[in-house]
């Protein structure tokens, strides 16, 4: 095919994509087929050009430059000269038609589609019947949302699946028509920016989109370019999975800061900007399956957790017939239940999920009662889970119990051995550590040997534990974990405590985790008062010693020993190379890997291994002044717990 032809074969494809006809190129063979297009300007162009209710746009909308791998990202950082340690907003990129939304003070003026980019349609009088019209922004608000117009995936299987061919085909077509069409009122709005003189930051945008749109998502990642390393880790996997209604089809990374992104402009002879991408990944293999049933499960915070069972399948060389359900908002959406067919997807080690449910089922009935306690499960305030509230849920404390053990790393006592003993009646924390030997042997399938093991790893869980990880195994600290927690160790006896605003000073705590320590604090001394056996590992700092306010990264090996040796000389364990960044520890210099060369651009000093063990053994003096914490000894000094029942 010459290349003329290939314009007007995709300048076709293109327009029916976007005017709600049938493309006859998937998303894939469009983007495959584009990119054999040697002419840039074809390239960059955005959309088609409208023929009726034709304006000209207010705020130009340009689309997104795709990439697809990790060089892709640094390449791009480089032609831009964007610094490493810039902070991108990371969201999801929905598979919607783009709408830009204008509001006078507060109310709803009009609704433009992106057309060409510089010239849309008018569709304002199709939105009179969709809830968007009425919605009410603040009324100091006179400026434009940007978006787009999705259909939540399961209503869409449920009514109009026979009619349209897919939830964007049907958006599209309803938004082309003439004449207007009631089924406009199932449509959603997503908005991600917004363009007005109160609004600057990514970040204050997708605030403002989070606390007024009806219909947003709810999820970002803020870091430095620099933490984009790997595009499929765990933190950016919860952008695709944070949103469950909608279609998601990769990511978009945008600078958050609006003088930079500005700065940076467009690309040549284009709309797109250049301080902005859409990562799409390469396409992994999925299969359908039959949905068996969906079980529930009681989280240590009494979060009822679906599991999904499907007819056995094999993926990616693994046989699988169980797949997380996420949450229950997530099967009510995507109907999910006996008989429904899901497809599944596992890439490489990645958890198999849910990426489509082709055969929902219509009015998923969600359990009403706890399995195991029979009390009545309740929405939460964010209506994502079903939550059994009775505090004295045995299922709920049992899946505590076990957490517990976990997070000290008790190496014997697992979920079989905690079931063991909480079929026994041993049911709390306090119960597990004041067993004997005795009580241990009175029990079916405990002999010697294997009582004196769980015995032993029981008691020295709580030798030597960090206060942080203590704090964080209790359960008592509501959305803290214990890297966040470190941060305050050193109020590390009952009775002395930070108030509100010297929180609000720490880095990482807002309102909210303020509050939560401080509402948990009291009930964790006294929780832990009543711990036999209990001896904090003193944390040693040397406020005099060799690496006294530095930061140092490992990468390519670990070592909890040495990152221990290093705190106990005053150090800081990083995650990420930053200018921040004291020093790189690798397991060997010159290993070419992205961290060693970020460092060496950013002029961080890198050591090997071995560097690090030299140093460290060449230190003879001793610490100048050391910080211990020690176990609490006065019950009587300390507050009340809030729930006894749960240890």
């Amino acid at each position: 095919m010459d290349i003329d032809a290939l314009k007007a074969k995709l300048d076709q494809a293109n327009q029916l994509y976007r005017t709600g006809g049938e493309s006859p190129l998937s998303d894939a063979e469009y983007d495959y087929l584009l990119e054999q297009v040697n002419d840039q300007k074809f390239r960059d162009k955005v959309g088609y050009e409208i023929e009726k209710n034709k304006v000209e746009l207010a705020v130009p909308m340009g689309s997104l430059n795709k990439i697809k791998t990790q060089a892709e990202v640094f390449d791009w950082s480089k032609s831009k000269s964007i610094p490493l340690d810039t902070e991108i907003c990371v969201t999801p990129k929905y598979d919607g038609l783009s709408l830009l939304v204008y509001f006078v003070d507060g109310i709803y003026k009009g609704a433009y589609t992106r057309g060409d980019g510089m010239f849309g349609q008018d569709v304002g009088e199709h939105f009179t019947v969709n809830p968007l019209c009425d919605l009410r922004l603040p009324q100091d608000f006179t400026g434009y949302l940007i978006g787009e117009c999705i259909m939540d995936e399961a209503k869409f299987q449920t009514k109009y699946s026979e009619k349209f061919k897919n939830p964007r085909n049907m958006v599209a077509g309803l938004l082309s028509r003439k004449t207007l069409s009631r089924e406009l009122a199932d449509v959603c709005y997503v908005a991600y920016g917004v363009r007005s003189a109160q609004m600057a930051h990514k970040q204050d945008q997708v605030e403002f989109c989070n606390r007024y749109i009806n219909a947003q998502w709810k999820y970002k990642v803020l870091c430095p370019l620099y933490k984009l390393e790997d595009l499929k880790d765990a933190e950016l996997q919860k952008v695709y999975d944070s949103e469950t209604r909608f279609q998601c089809d990769g990511l978009v990374l945008e600078i958050n800061d609006s003088d930079l992104f500005h700065q940076i402009g467009k690309e040549t002879n284009s709309l797109n900007p250049g301080a902005a991408r859409a990562w799409k990944p390469e396409s992994d293999d999925s299969l359908p399956s039959i949905v068996k049933e969906v079980v529930w499960q009681i989280s240590k915070n009494g979060a009822a957790k679906p599991v999904i069972r499907i007819e056995p399948i094999d993926l990616a060389g693994v046989t699988i017939s169980n797949v997380t359900g996420i949450n229950a908002r997530f099967i009510e959406d995507s109907g999910i239940a006996k008989g429904a067919t899901v497809t599944i997807i596992r890439s490489g080690d990645v958890i198999p999920k849910v990426i489509g449910v082709p055969n929902a089922i219509e009015n998923v009935d969600l359990p009403k009662q706890c399995p195991s306690c029979e009390s009545e499960l309740v929405w939460n305030e964010n209506r994502v889970d079903i939550v059994c509230e009775n505090k004295l849920c045995p299922a709920t404390n049992k899946a505590a119990l076990i957490d517990f053990f976990s997070t000290l790393k008790a190496d014997e006592v697992g979920e079989g051995i905690i079931t063991s003993l909480w079929d026994a009646g041993y049911q709390s924390v306090k119960n597990l550590l004041n067993l004997t030997m005795e009580d241990l042997l009175k029990l079916e399938g405990f002999k010697q040997r294997k009582a004196k093991k769980v015995l032993d790893s029981i008691k020295i869980s709580v030798v030597d534990v960090p206060l942080p990880r203590l704090q964080h195994a209790s359960n008592l600290f509501k959305g803290l974990g214990e890297k966040k927690l470190e941060l305050l160790q050193k109020y590390d006896q009952a009775g002395i405590k930070p108030s509100f605003e010297e929180l609000l000073e720490v880095d990482g705590y807002s309102e909210i985790s303020a509050k939560s320590y401080l509402d948990s604090i009291d009930a964790y001394w006294e929780f832990a008062a009543e711990l036999p056996g209990l001896k904090y590992k003193k944390v040693l700092v040397n406020e005099g010693g060799m690496f006294a306010g530095q930061t140092l990264v490992f990468t390519g090996f670990r070592s909890p020993e040495l990152e221990e040796q290093v705190k106990t000389e005053g150090g800081k364990i990083g995650s990420s190379v930053s200018k921040k960044t004291s020093v790189l520890v690798v397991k060997a210099k010159g290993s070419g890997s992205s961290k060693e060369k970020k460092a060496i651009d950013l002029g961080v000093e890198v050591w090997g291994r071995d560097d690090l063990e030299n140093k460290l053994n060449s230190a003879e003096d001793e610490p100048e002044e050391m910080i211990g914490i020690e176990a609490p000894s006065d019950p009587e000094e300390q507050g009340e717990l809030i729930q006894p029942d749960l240890f």
